[in-house]
């Protein structure tokens, strides 16, 4: 795995974010997943084989395996402190990492040292 994966809340985009990483193995991997709700958080772990579970965002940010986070909250939170946390503690190794073209399937292909037009 060269990209570990964490992420915030369970909900229904956070499925369709766990199924479009679980897609991108083995470059791509679900490290950790956080809910308030630990039970929520367990069932989510199960479902994606994630073996970290965490109710407190800055437990999955402080995880030195994650390296990218999706942050799956309702629309109401997306100004919320995970959310801003995660934006802060971006890195430009993300950036030379990932570039925006499509994969054979649609999908964002990792290129090591690929120039980026974000």
């Amino acid at each position: 795995m060269d990209i570990g994966i964490g992420i915030i809340g369970t909900g229904g985009i956070a499925r369709a974010h766990a199924g479009a990483y679980l897609d991108m193995a083995p470059e791509v991997g679900l490290v950790a997943v956080c809910d308030i709700d630990a039970a929520r958080a367990k069932d989510a772990a199960a479902e994606w084989g994630v073996a970290e579970v965490c109710t407190d965002y800055r437990d999955l940010l402080s995880l030195d395996e994650i390296d990218a986070v999706s942050v799956c909250t309702p629309n109401a939170a997306t100004a919320s402190p995970p959310s801003l946390r995660s934006m802060r503690a971006s890195t430009s190794w993300s950036k030379s990492r990932w570039r925006p073209a499509r994969a054979q399937r649609g999908r964002w292909s990792l290129q090591p040292n690929a120039p980026t037009s974000c």
